[in-house]
């Protein structure tokens, strides 16, 4: 993936703070691709910081890094979905500060009505009884292809079921969005999530004064062939872009069992990152940690909805788990507040979680609780 600079090509006019227009990044490419031996008619997105380029051939990486114009070469990733194989205990404890479990849940109020939670996925089984047969839950844009139904691989509707499903999740009123970035084998690319993050932004763009949320249910490790400028990984920018256009942004830490500092969007200090806890307290054994994981929510052996049948639901691993569980926090108190910024929304998720209660964390043991 070649990112290439407009401030650097006197051929890219700005758009939109500098942002450049479709036509103006063909152009560069073109340009900037017209000796390339081996180009696979590289495909061009714009809105990150100038134009994206995928399809580049590795035949050409070590001509293109000379031309001035091209800001960095990032090497082709895979995302790994932040899941694991596994009646919910999950919402029950995130209504109380402390143990032993109620054996009821309260929703908080307004329940994530008025709020639009996107969930970047693998896709959403929309007619499942989770979500009702309203249309509370709808196809947003589906960048991968392949599977109408989506139900080819349960991730996408497991993480929409615990943001908003109708006795899984934590926001049930809120409507659900399906961005499809992942495909069936649960494939994908920096380039989907940023075509991903570039459709909401227009969603945002078009209708500004309703609140909404992006979920992030997956990493990437962030690898660099070449850096010329400080430029942050496309998903980083990506992320930053979405905040700055008041679209709070809620990612998973990882299931690594290490420093969240080291995988992207978790990274991101923008983004409400998101680790894992079990049935104790304690931190799960997969969720990454340290500095860069704000709050951690339930994550081990939940209920969640299966996208195997309408009415199917199953136990389920992962901050995967854990971070829609905090999209849908986030979204019933966002719902109550729909002029709070991203960073109000952080501090008010911050200010009412459970200080010093997770434990075998070194850094913020923080645990997530519904705001009422």
């Amino acid at each position: 993936m070649v990112a290439l600079s407009p401030s650097l090509s006197p051929s890219v006019s700005g758009n939109n703070g500098g942002v450049a227009t479709v036509s103006a990044a063909t152009r560069l490419t073109q340009d900037v691709f017209a000796s390339a031996r081996h180009a696979t008619h590289p495909e061009v997105l714009e809105g990150v910081g100038g134009a994206i380029v995928d399809g580049v051939s590795d035949a050409d990486i070590a001509r293109i890094a000379q031309d001035p114009r091209v800001e960095a070469i990032e090497r082709p990733m895979t995302g790994k979905l932040a899941s694991i194989e596994t009646e919910s205990w999950a919402l029950d404890l995130l209504d109380q500060p402390t143990l032993p479990l109620s054996g009821t849940y309260r929703n908080p109020v307004g329940s994530g009505n008025g709020v639009v939670i996107y969930i970047f996925d693998t896709g959403i089984r929309l007619d499942h009884a989770e979500f009702g047969r309203n249309g509370r839950a709808r196809l947003g844009i589906d960048l991968v292809g392949g599977s109408v139904t989506h139900a080819c691989q349960r991730h996408g509707t497991l993480s929409a079921s615990a943001a908003g499903g109708r006795t899984t999740g934590t926001a049930p009123r809120a409507a659900l969005v399906d961005v499809r970035i992942f495909d069936c084998q649960e494939n994908g690319s920096l380039f989907d999530v940023a075509g991903g993050v570039n459709y909401v932004i227009q969603q945002k763009q078009g209708r500004p004064n309703l609140p909404m949320i992006i979920n992030m249910s997956f990493m990437f490790e962030p690898t660099f062939l070449r850096r010329i400028t400080n430029r942050a990984n496309v998903i980083d920018e990506s992320v930053r872009r979405a905040v700055a256009n008041n679209i709070t942004v809620v990612a998973s830490a990882g299931n690594s069992n290490k420093n969240a500092c080291d995988v992207t969007p978790a990274r991101v200090r923008e983004a409400i990152t998101v680790g894992a806890t079990t049935i104790t307290d304690e931190r799960a054994s997969f969720s990454n940690f340290g500095p860069c994981v704000d709050v951690f929510a339930p994550g081990y052996e939940v209920l969640g909805a299966s996208s195997w049948g309408p009415v199917t639901r199953e136990f389920w691993d992962g901050t995967s788990a854990s971070s829609p569980f905090v999209a849908g926090l986030a979204a019933a108190w966002l719902g109550v507040n729909p002029r709070a910024t991203p960073s109000q929304v952080t501090a008010a998720l911050l200010a009412g979680s459970q200080a010093n209660a997770v434990h075998g964390v070194g850094h913020n043991p923080l645990l997530a609780q519904a705001l009422f």
